[in-house]
């Protein structure tokens, strides 16, 4: 019977996840497995990807099509130096581990992929290195409100 009409193109195919029965096209009967795209969708969870667990070493670093090396941008490169260098624990300036808070800090500011460009700073220290190696013009309009003045 075809609710359709015309001619007989369609079938009765039963969904693996449900077990309802739906009416499909002959043609489409090799594509589908499920009444909807609720069926779908929950037995695809359950379906883990080939590349689940894997890593994939054909695609990594200079081998990824999308690859940028010293062109990409700032949060690119710190997730990089992140994944190459580890979270940092020690400061190399004042030396203190018992901080919150440690950064990688660039030593010349060209950020490039090079591990032997990064040191292991604390906030404070990083803050200072920053003002130290590349100081912000004080005297700019927009800079004033970051000068600290003392009593008067």
């Amino acid at each position: 019977m075809n609710p359709f009409g015309g001619k007989i193109d369609h079938m009765n195919k039963k969904c693996l996840v449900c077990g309802n029965e739906y009416f499909i096209k002959k043609s489409h009967a090799h594509l589908r497995k499920h009444c909807s795209r609720v069926c779908g969708g929950i037995a695809k969870r359950g379906i883990p990807g080939p590349w689940t667990g894997k890593k994939r070493n054909h695609m990594v670093g200079e081998k990824n099509w999308l690859w940028k090396g010293d062109g990409a941008g700032y949060v690119a490169i710190h997730n990089w130096e992140r994944r190459q260098l580890g979270s940092p624990q020690k400061c190399e300036w004042c030396g203190i581990d018992e901080k919150k808070r440690y950064e990688w800090a660039n030593k010349d500011h060209t950020y490039k992929r090079d591990v032997k460009d990064w040191i292991r700073l604390c906030h404070m220290c990083h803050r200072l290195y920053d003002y130290i190696h590349k100081p912000i013009n004080l005297l700019h309009p927009k800079n004033l409100n970051k000068i600290k003045l003392g009593a008067c």
